[in-house]
């Protein structure tokens, strides 16, 4: 495939990508539905397989810089929120087991506020 043809094809899925970038940066504070974080996944895989056939197609480096910033970000806004996700639950159980076990003098469980 041509590049002019795999960019006119593709070309509303990377915008829909830039679009889902800046809404979900602006909700950082807010809840993000099960849906929306689907449905951004989901054209983020797709760009990421868009990005290795441009890579792979040696089309031009304004194309696969485009697209490796898009992935990039999506990369980072989706495993951002998963690890904080993640850190924010261990440290609930943390902090609950100390309080329960009476080890908070412990140092090795001591939880910062």
């Amino acid at each position: 495939m041509k590049q002019r043809t795999f960019e006119q094809k593709y070309q509303a899925d990377w915008q829909q990508l830039e679009h889902w970038l800046t809404a979900l940066s602006h909700k950082k504070k807010q809840k993000i539905t099960q849906q929306e974080l689907e449905q951004f996944a989901y054209l983020y895989r797709q760009v990421c397989q868009h990005l290795a056939l441009a890579q792979s197609r040696h089309y031009s480096s304004y194309l696969i810089d485009r697209l490796n910033h898009l992935v990039l970000a999506g990369h980072q806004l989706l495993y951002t929120r998963r690890s904080r996700f993640f850190y924010t639950k261990i440290k609930s159980f943390i902090k609950f087991f100390c309080q329960n076990q009476n080890l908070q003098n412990f140092r090795i469980f001591r939880i910062k506020e």
